[in-house]
């Protein structure tokens, strides 16, 4: 990956967007690229969110980081680990 794509797709964002990432070994740098561009980013630990670990259509998975980021449901990734 390179950072052209993230860094065209936080250009659509508002800065009063909240994003979800969810863990995985690009998230961190993912999530260095966005966060500027939006209100809120949080790195979601997909083993901890069941509907998100078990999400089996993509666009499923979005909608439910998104219902989940809104109520405040999303565990957060422990990154000091």
């Amino acid at each position: 990956m390179t950072r052209i794509a993230p860094e065209g797709f936080a250009k659509t964002l508002l800065a009063r967007d909240e994003v979800v990432v969810e863990a995985t070994a690009n998230s961190m740098a993912v999530s260095r690229v966005l966060a500027p561009f939006v209100a809120r980013l949080i790195i979601a630990n997909p083993l901890q969110v069941k509907a998100i670990a078990q999400a089996h259509v993509k666009t499923d998975k979005i909608c439910r980081h998104a219902r989940q980021s809104a109520s405040g449901e999303v565990p957060a990734a422990d990154l000091d680990a």
